[in-house]
């Protein structure tokens, strides 16, 4: 089961899809998952080596919000982004990501409210296929799903207490 129905802990379920994600892929890839936060996207949970000390420490200070348009595009379309051939050139940091051919941001939406942004990047090329599709979107719904069971969860043991 990817979602347990007692974990009320956000970041334990969304590393739960993100694990799930890694061992879907079984490639070289890695899962960032980025929340907005002033003008920078904040990374909230992160799983798989980022490729780089450089491009470790870009996303951990922060990511420029409207400038990281792999994470941008999603998060105004409300639709995931997947890009076959990731261009770098449409990014900030550009030089720390020229290791990543292939990326696919995912909104995160809990209650009809964009949430977060799942951000997959895979270190060799990746046509994503239907199937592959299906499969991440599943991933996000029930991620979604599981959030807002975990909010209702902790607001009630808030009120109860």
């Amino acid at each position: 089961m990817l979602f347990r129905s007692g974990d009320t802990r956000p970041y334990q379920l969304i590393e739960r899809a993100q694990q799930f994600t890694l061992d879907l892929l079984r490639t070289d890839a890695f899962v960032v998952y980025f929340e907005p936060d002033g003008s920078v996207w904040q990374p909230r949970a992160q799983l798989g080596d980022l490729g780089t000390p450089e491009l470790t420490r870009a996303v951990q200070a922060g990511l420029p919000l409207e400038d990281t348009v792999n994470l941008w595009i999603p998060w105004q379309s409300g639709h995931p982004y997947y890009q076959d051939a990731y261009d770098h050139a449409a990014d900030t940091p550009t030089k720390q990501t020229a290791h990543i051919r292939t990326t696919a941001p995912l909104p995160v939406d809990v209650r009809g409210e964009r949430r977060g942004i799942f951000a997959i990047g895979l270190k060799m090329p990746r046509a994503w296929t239907r199937l592959d599709r299906v499969i991440l979107e599943a991933v996000m719904h029930h991620l979604g799903m599981a959030l807002e069971r975990a909010e209702q969860t902790q607001t009630l043991r808030y009120r109860t207490h």
